[in-house]
């Protein structure tokens, strides 16, 4: 199935509304895109343009009976930067610079993301020994 223009426009209108473009995961940051929408016919239609083969998850705010119930998306890794990329020239400059961001995470290799983990913990280890 090809993707319509209009289709990828509705897309990129959506995600720029409702969307999320962040990183998820301790480790390494993995790229994700999330969107949390009330209308299970938006996101359903979300889910087949984008080819989208994992679940839609909802929620409920037990606390306000009168809230809807959210339906929300997840994608992740390289499926999520390939949208990315795909939108990119479609959305604001905000969401622009925050798909940089992103990749600009993705990009560094885990090395890098495992010495630094060792170093915040070392500086963590020697406040406490230290009394701070």
């Amino acid at each position: 199935m090809k993707l319509a223009i209009t289709d990828l426009y509705w897309i990129a209108g959506l995600l720029e509304g409702e969307g999320c473009f962040h990183t998820s995961g301790s480790g390494k940051p993995v790229p994700a895109i999330s969107i949390c929408t009330t209308d299970l016919d938006v996101i359903t239609k979300l889910k087949r343009l984008m080819r989208h083969d994992g679940v839609i998850s909802s929620s409920v705010d037990n606390r306000h009976k009168h809230y809807k119930v959210r339906y929300i998306i997840d994608i992740y890794g390289v499926r999520a930067i390939s949208w990315m990329f795909t939108l990119y020239p479609l959305l604001g400059l905000r969401r622009r610079a925050k798909i940089k961001e992103v990749v600009a995470h993705w990009k560094v290799p885990i090395e890098i993301y495992k010495l630094e983990r060792t170093r915040k913990i070392r500086e963590f280890n020697h406040g406490i020994a230290c009394g701070k």
